[in-house]
C-alpha cells in the first residue's frame, strides 16, 4: 500500500536537490537576437582569423620555396587552396567556444524539473507499506529492487540513496518513506520506519537498457509472481 502527501522541503532535501542539479551536464544554446548576432560575429572573426593564418602559412611556404627549390611543389594552387581551407576549418573549430561564451544554460527536461522543485520548495512523500521485495545485483553495479506495493503495483528502486540503508541492514523494510521532487520525481532521501526483512534474489535475466524498463521510483502494473512477464510487457 502507498500513501502520498506533500510538505515543505527541508534544508537537507534542498541541498540534495541542488546536488542532483549540479551533477547534470550544462547545455548551452543561443536564444536571444543579441546572442545570435554576437555568435555570428564571433564565428566570422574566427573564420577570418583562420583564413589569415592559412594565407600566412601559404605565403611563408612561397617565400621559402624561392630559397629552397625542394619546396616549390607546395606553391601549386591546389596546395595553396588546401592551406586556406585548413585555416578556415581551424577558425570554425572555435564554434564550441562561441556557444560557451555567449550561450546560456538551457533548462533541459530533467534540469528544468529540478529547478521547478527548488522554486516551489515542496516535496512529494511516498509512504510505502510492504511485506515482500526482490533484488538483483548486476556485475559491477549497485543492486536494484522491485517492491510489492500492493493493489497490483510494483515499485522499482535503484538509486544511490539505497546504499546506506542496505549496508545498515534496514532496507528492505515493511514501512519506508521516499522523499521525491514534485516535478522531477527524483528521490532525495529514503527513511526506513518499520521492520527490515530479506529480499528474495531475482533468478531470471534482466536488461535495464531494454526499452520499457522502469525508471527509478516508478510504479508499474505487476506482481512478484509474474514479474518477469510484467517487465517484458512494459
Amino acid at each position: 500500500m502507498i500513501r502520498r502527501e506533500t510538505r515543505p522541503m527541508t534544508s537537507g532535501e534542498r541541498a540534495q536537490a541542488e546536488k542532483c542539479l549540479s551533477r547534470l551536464p550544462a547545455v548551452y544554446e543561443l536564444k536571444t537576437p543579441v546572442q545570435l548576432a554576437g555568435g555570428i560575429l564571433l564565428l566570422l572573426l574566427f573564420g577570418l582569423a583562420g583564413f589569415l593564418l592559412g594565407t600566412c602559412a601559404a605565403t611563408m611556404i612561397f617565400i621559402l620555396s624561392k630559397i629552397l627549390p625542394a619546396l616549390e611543389g607546395l606553391t601549386r594552387p591546389p596546395v595553396v587552396r588546401g592551406f586556406l581551407t585548413g585555416g578556415v576549418l581551424l577558425g570554425a573549430a572555435g564554434i564550441p567556444l562561441v556557444l560557451m561564451v555567449l550561450g546560456r544554460k538551457a533548462s533541459g527536461a530533467r534540469r528544468g524539473r529540478l529547478q521547478n522543485d527548488l522554486e516551489e520548495g515542496r516535496v512529494d512523500i511516498l509512504r510505502v507499506f510492504t511485506a515482500a521485495a526482490v533484488r538483483r545485483e548486476l556485475d559491477g553495479e549497485e543492486a536494484f529492487y522491485f517492491v510489492d506495493a500492493g493493489d497490483g503495483k510494483m515499485l522499482f528502486l535503484c538509486g544511490t540513496y539505497l546504499q546506506d540503508p542496505v549496508r545498515a541492514g534496514t532496507f528492505p523494510n515493511t514501512e519506508f518513506e521516499l522523499v521525491r521532487g514534485i516535478h522531477s520525481g527524483v528521490i532525495f532521501e529514503l527513511h526506513c520506519l518499520g521492520r527490515p526483512f530479506r529480499a528474495r534474489e531475482v533468478l531470471f535475466e534482466l536488461d535495464p537498457e531494454a526499452g520499457g524498463f522502469p525508471a527509478d521510483g516508478e510504479l508499474f502494473e505487476g506482481r512478484l509472481e509474474t514479474l518477469e512477464q510484467d517487465l517484458k510487457k512494459g
